[in-house]
């Protein structure tokens, strides 16, 4: 046997109101849905705006990852005892 939701929506019964009633019933489901819709589009903007955040935040992260691996080479590279910056020596 099937049983509905208790989420499910149940739609009042609508058939006995007078012309005045269903079009305050309309306005009110019309404001309802405004305000949703005004929610919605909240939550859109703090949406791209979290995904910015992170997109810099991957960005930092990329460019941090590249200056360790940099300076991971130079510490560990092999080196020689002359210094880029010293004359050569004349022979």
């Amino acid at each position: 046997m099937k049983s509905t939701p208790d989420n499910a929506l149940k739609t009042p019964d609508l058939n006995g109101l007078s012309t005045a009633e269903m079009v305050a019933v309309i306005s009110n489901l019309q404001a309802q849905l405004a305000a949703k819709e005004d929610t919605l589009q909240n939550q859109q903007v703090q949406l791209k705006q979290h995904d910015e955040t992170l997109r810099r935040r991957d960005n930092y992260i990329a460019i941090l990852e590249e200056l360790l691996r940099h300076k991971k080479i130079q510490q560990f590279a092999a080196s020689s005892e002359k210094q880029p910056n010293q004359i050569p020596a004349v022979r």
